[in-house]
């Protein structure tokens, strides 16, 4: 199936093509389980967009037998809402712990753009050991967006930033994409004809800063897609 894409890309990019989302969740799963049990003793910190996208991936993941008492959860990002909301992030994940049975579930490591402790918890887990990250239909990854979406970076540093979409009623907390970069490795995640349509055009247009992603496929990362 690889010739859904541009011929011509860099090399520090690789293309994993799937008939369906299930083949893929097998294979990205048994890559990321290998990560986490290497050298089995030692901690792993591993960083986690949220979304639908990759839910099946996540369920797929969590399902594995892994001592995730020793794995630590950074999230990309989250909507500033309550932890019980539809839209949290962190609900989505412990919502799949529940339905994975996890006897001892990932510590969540909550980005806190002010709070110099959990500021300093999570930069000292840098390099993530992977980073699952997603890609919306108008380009943004995490919550970085194109300036136009949004009304104003309300408070932003180095480490994260709160924004606001225009078309949203809450603010989002956002590690930055100087932070984002800092893993092992990373991996790109998107599904559907219309999201491969706007990859495809935005490896042709890297220099286009209406596409936030273009700021990752110029480092070392691995795009996963199914239709």
């Amino acid at each position: 199936m690889n010739n859904f894409f541009v011929t011509s890309y860099e090399r520090n990019i690789k293309f994993h093509t799937f008939r369906n989302n299930y083949q893929l969740c097998n294979d990205l799963t048994n890559k990321l389980s290998s990560i986490i049990l290497k050298n089995n003793s030692s901690k792993k910190n591993i960083c986690l967009c949220g979304g639908s996208t990759p839910i099946f991936l996540y369920q797929s993941l969590f399902r594995k037998k892994i001592n995730w008492k020793q794995v630590e959860i950074i999230l990309t990002d989250e909507r500033l809402v309550n932890e019980g909301h539809i839209k949290s992030n962190k609900k989505l994940l412990t919502d799949i712990f529940s339905k994975s049975q996890i006897s001892q579930r990932p510590n969540i490591l909550l980005i806190n753009n002010t709070g110099t402790k959990t500021k300093y918890n999570i930069i000292k887990r840098i390099p993530f050991d992977f980073t699952i990250l997603g890609m919306g239909d108008d380009g943004h990854t995490a919550s970085i967006f194109n300036n136009k979406l949004i009304s104003n970076n309300y408070q932003s540093s180095e480490f994260a930033f709160i924004c606001k979409k225009k078309s949203e009623s809450y603010k989002r907390l956002s590690l930055s994409e100087q932070i984002l970069k800092k893993s092992k490795r990373t991996f790109l995640l998107i599904r559907g004809y219309s999201k491969l349509k706007l990859i495809n055009h935005a490896l042709g247009n890297l220099e286009n800063s209406n596409y936030p992603i273009n700021a990752f496929l110029k480092n070392d990362i691995e795009i996963y897609w199914c239709p």
